[in-house]
């Protein structure tokens, strides 16, 4: 039910369920485009069967964007999606971007991975690129 309120409040449809976005954005995952980001502490990536939750994960802990902690994984709800992207609102997010709306994180499918944007930082094209760790460094 809380799924369904937040999709009404902020005019999303639910996600469509194209299965080659959810394919692309699901595995492992490296923050750079060296070898070191895959090898040292790969972020996995993976959806529930019905494509409405995301989970974020790492084998090691890595700085908590909300909290002065460190965590291990990160889920929440996919509120919307297309063939080149999926936007989700991270479970307990406090922050708010300048409308007063709970900030949206889009991850957009490219050639060699994806890259990640806020609905709070409007005119960036990537905030971060993530390489897919079984593609080859260019």
């Amino acid at each position: 039910m809380r799924y369904i309120l937040f999709l009404l409040a902020f005019g999303l449809a639910p996600p469509a369920f194209a299965q080659s976005v959810f394919a692309a954005l699901t595995g492992d995952f490296g923050a750079d485009f060296t070898d070191e980001a895959c090898n040292d502490n790969p972020k996995s990536q993976s959806f529930s069967p019905d494509h409405t939750r995301i989970r974020l994960s790492w084998p090691q802990p890595v700085p908590s964007y909300m909290r002065d902690e460190m965590i291990l994984f990160i889920e929440g709800d996919v509120v919307a999606s297309d063939a080149e992207s999926i936007t989700y609102l991270r479970d307990e997010e406090s922050r708010q971007g300048p409308d007063g709306k709970p900030i949206l994180w889009t991850f957009r499918v490219t050639a060699t991975g994806y890259c990640v944007t806020r609905s709070d930082m409007r005119g960036s094209d990537c905030l971060t690129a993530y390489r897919r760790c079984d593609t080859p460094v260019s």
